[in-house]
């Protein structure tokens, strides 16, 4: 089995925080490669990611350092698969995938993996997920249960669009104003369709089942509505 990477970081709380040490991960797992970010950027491309599942078992420990582990699965056409497993004294608390796509930088088109080999050629892959069943799909819908919330400009990032993290800041805003049930989650999945900037605002329709609340974000420009992101979590 190849080397995954393996970091160990401080104990965090929060869905924002958790998605966000995902993403360094991934990061720096690309660093061991000399793929990083910046790298990554003078060669005209980025990845973004599409798609975002995770499992909570238990709650983090107070106190005690987190282990996050992070390995890829073999490339599809256009996207990848990265893993992701955090554990700490007690054990595994949480598990996670999310798919990432490599992009443009002039033009925000997702590239085909077989035309850029030199990214492929120098990692390593395993098939082992915590998700055999891998992304569904997930449809759109409208409700009447249904808020505007305003992007925040806090979450702008690097890029000069909303950070995917901080989706979950409008997600559980839209829902605390429509009385819905938020705190502590059990699983979740969302999926990114368009950016969202700084003076935008998303119109977030909501729809519960069970424990599960569903979320769908719309955006209108230029008289044109459509879904920036979508999803859903348990509680």
């Amino acid at each position: 089995m190849p080397e995954r990477h393996r970091e160990i970081i401080r104990p965090f709380a929060g869905l924002v925080r958790f998605q966000s040490l995902l993403t360094d991960a991934s990061v720096h797992d690309d660093e061991r490669v000399g793929q990083g970010y910046d790298e990554l950027k003078k060669r005209g491309f980025f990845w973004v990611a599409v798609r975002v599942k995770a499992a909570f078992q238990r709650t983090l420990t107070a106190d005690r350092p987190v282990t996050i582990e992070t390995w890829a699965n073999p490339p599809g056409a256009a996207t990848i698969d990265r893993c992701y497993r955090l554990t700490d004294e007690s054990g595994v608390f949480a598990e996670g995938v999310a798919k990432w796509a490599l992009v443009r930088l002039s033009d925000g088109r997702p590239v085909r993996l077989s035309d850029v080999p030199w990214l492929i050629a120098p990692r390593t892959f395993e098939a082992e997920t915590p998700f055999p069943d891998g992304f569904a799909p997930i449809e759109a819908f409208t409700d009447d249960v249904h808020v505007l919330c305003p992007v925040p400009p806090s979450g702008i990032d690097k890029n000069g669009h909303l950070n995917n993290a901080r989706y979950w800041d409008l997600v559980f805003a839209g829902a605390r104003a429509m009385g819905l049930r938020t705190g502590n989650v059990r699983t979740i999945e969302i999926g990114y369709q368009k950016a969202l900037f700084a003076g935008e605002s998303v119109d977030l329709h909501y729809r519960t089942s069970k424990d599960a609340v569903h979320f769908c974000g719309y955006v209108t420009k230029g008289g044109v509505t459509a879904r920036a992101f979508y999803g859903n979590y348990v509680l």
